[in-house]
């Protein structure tokens, strides 16, 4: 089965990363770019294929889009280039739903740990309990600061990539929290594929109901 394509962008469906502040079409085909001029990384309608969108999460829409058939692709590690994108449907990522993915793939990594027989320590159990609380308007910031710095000081006392992932989980911003946790979560195949499925349950993306673009 063929990758879901992906693009985040912000609220109004502007791009957040190239710094051209283009306002994608709702439902509607971008304007044709000549293939033989597209640029990976410079030039052309960027996306994600499948996993790929975990490494530019940021609080937006996140947009399933369709790419031109007729015209073959760019493809690098992180993203692909078409000469044109079409929206088909968008669902909301906001600093809730980054912050739980984050949590999520933190408390997995610590599981991990535990299971192999090493117990994490307290402060990262914590540090991700108060991440999840803050993300849903149940803990403070500066509750959520104390528990990153005392995850953090027993990172440095003890590094390992769950602990690593914990302290990600209560970052102060829940894009880079988000994306930090899962990478320090696990960066292999079979992680990645886990952490993708886990933030589409969360958007309401994991099946192909329709929302508003």
């Amino acid at each position: 089965m063929a990758e879901r394509l992906w693009k985040v962008l912000g609220a109004k469906r502007q791009s957040l990363v190239s710094g051209t502040k283009y306002r994608y079409p709702a439902r509607a085909w971008t304007r044709h770019l000549d293939p033989s001029k597209m640029v990976l990384c410079e030039r052309g309608y960027h996306y994600c294929e499948g996993p790929q969108v975990l490494e530019w999460l940021r609080e937006g829409l996140l947009c399933e889009v369709e790419r031109c058939a007729e015209h073959k692709p760019l493809r690098g590690d992180t993203k692909a280039v078409s000469c044109r994108l079409r929206i088909v449907r968008t669902f909301v990522l906001d600093a809730r739903v980054l912050r739980l993915f984050a949590c999520d793939c933190a408390e997995r990594a610590l599981r991990r740990e535990r299971k192999a027989g090493r117990e994490p320590d307290a402060a990262s159990w914590e540090c991700v309990r108060i991440a999840r609380l803050y993300a849903v308007g149940k803990a403070t910031k500066e509750e959520l600061d104390a528990a990153y710095y005392a995850a953090y000081d027993a990172y440095a006392a003890h590094a390992t990539y769950a602990t690593a992932a914990a302290v990600s989980a209560a970052y102060a911003t829940a894009a880079d929290a988000a994306v930090s946790a899962a990478y320090a979560a696990g960066a292999n195949a079979k992680e990645r594929r886990w952490q993708y499925g886990r933030l589409l349950e969360l958007v309401g993306a994991d099946t192909k109901g329709d929302n508003d673009a």
